[in-house]
């Protein structure tokens, strides 16, 4: 699943989520995904990319790990993409496009280890300079291979 858009985090004492992403009509935070998913437990072990800021951070709150990774590992994921600090538009739609052009043009051959093409998308920043390109994180096992069906 890929979600595209925008995430925030707030101080815990603020009122607000600490983490959430904001859908079109409110925003949503690990706990309500945590519900919602457990609905729907059983339906396999899908992953996700939420190309939007901050998704990628965790911190521990409450003595338990908590942010958008932790969370839906948690409910059966079997990997979680998310951007660590905020990032430009450009460059994130930029990283999407390689990042499943990659899986796209590998998996003719075989399986495909997500880390590799994640390492190779990370590359662009040489090229381009932008931080958005390491700003993303992996949750997950490191040797999660993508395969043909």
């Amino acid at each position: 699943m890929h979600f595209s858009g925008h995430g925030e985090v707030n101080q815990p004492s603020s009122g607000r989520p600490v983490f959430a992403i904001d859908l079109v009509d409110q925003s949503l935070d690990p706990d309500t995904w945590a519900a919602l998913v457990a609905a729907a437990h059983g339906k396999g072990n899908p992953f996700y990319f939420f190309n939007a800021c901050d998704t990628g951070r965790s911190q521990m709150l409450g003595g338990f790990v908590q942010g958008w990774g932790p969370a839906v590992l948690a409910g059966g994921a079997s990997g979680f993409i998310g951007g660590m600090w905020p990032l430009t538009d450009r460059a994130a739609a930029a990283f999407s496009t390689d990042f499943y052009g990659g899986i796209s043009t590998r998996i003719k051959d075989g399986p495909v280890y997500l880390a590799e093409i994640l390492q190779d998308v990370r590359r662009e920043f040489y090229r381009t300079g932008d931080p958005t390109y390491l700003a993303y994180t992996f949750y997950g096992n490191a040797n999660l291979r993508i395969v043909g069906q």
